[in-house]
């Protein structure tokens, strides 16, 4: 874990070191809040989520993603039973 997250922890919280083991740490039905930046590493999370999530869980998009790109996601989202709320915050995170 990284300092932050250890600080964290030291304060009570529960840690992941990586987003497989925070998905691994929900109770399902999972939700799992993004507020990340548009761009690669944007989609390349919602990526990785999509791999470990299974139907039931939600993925709530609070970032700054362009709305276009967020119709597309919902769509393969739908498709393995996975639900997709778009928040998103108007000029970024």
């Amino acid at each position: 874990m990284c300092p932050a997250t250890q600080a964290v922890v030291a304060d009570g919280a529960t840690g992941a070191s990586d987003v497989g083991d925070l998905v691994k740490k929900l109770a399902a039905p999972r939700s799992v809040w993004l507020m990340l930046p548009a761009d690669k590493i944007s989609e390349d999370t919602l990526n990785d989520i999509y791999e470990i999530l299974d139907a039931g869980d939600t993925i709530i998009d609070g970032g700054n993603s362009f709305y276009k790109d967020d119709i597309v996601h919902a769509a393969k989202l739908k498709d393995k039973g996975i639900h997709f709320v778009d928040v998103g915050t108007s000029g970024g995170v």
